[in-house]
């Protein structure tokens, strides 16, 4: 069966008619679209800071090294396993909220069913809630990297403060 299709029949049970239904999803997809590349931006606009700071407290000739380790620090810790220890607490705490295969022949492709989400995630509270804790996580465990990365740039300013005072010392002596 079309999932479209049951959702128009069932908008259409609760007095919305599917074009206000459809403008609804256009919203919804045009909401995530905008703050999905808000998030982005200032996700990737730290790294020109961090690089800065690389550069800055480096010896020139360990700079090229230096920014390399950053780089695959970035890549270790970050963007390679996180989504995998995302898909593994989804999957703990909403198993039943996952891709399914199957012929579509409603689908508009030809027969060949691409995925889509089960059926059953829905269906479940307990799913919905494991869905809702899952983002939870995710988004503290942002929350835990920007108050890192404060604590990071406050060591950082203490370090360029003595420095500075050290230097003001040693030339005023």
């Amino acid at each position: 069966g079309d999932a479209r299709a049951g959702d128009a029949s069932s908008s259409s049970r609760r007095g919305v008619s599917p074009a206000s239904a459809d403008l609804a999803r256009s919203r919804q997809v045009t909401l995530f679209l905008v703050l999905m590349s808000l998030a982005v931006f200032f996700i990737y606009g730290t790294s020109a800071g961090l690089s800065r700071v690389i550069m800055l407290t480096v010896p020139m000739q360990t700079r090229p090294f230096a920014l390399a380790l950053q780089t695959l620090g970035l890549h270790l810790f970050g963007d390679v396993p996180s989504p995998v220890i995302i898909g593994a607490v989804k999957d703990s705490l909403a198993p039943h909220c996952g891709i399914v295969f199957g012929n579509d022949t409603a689908s508009g492709c030809g027969g060949a069913d691409l995925g889509h989400l089960n059926p059953q995630c829905a269906a479940s509270p307990e799913d919905v809630r494991g869905l809702h804790l899952t983002i939870w996580i995710a988004v503290l465990w942002s929350i835990w990297a920007v108050v890192l990365w404060a604590a990071a740039f406050g060591l950082l300013l203490r370090r360029a403060r003595r420095i500075g005072e050290g230097a003001a010392a040693s030339g005023s002596g």
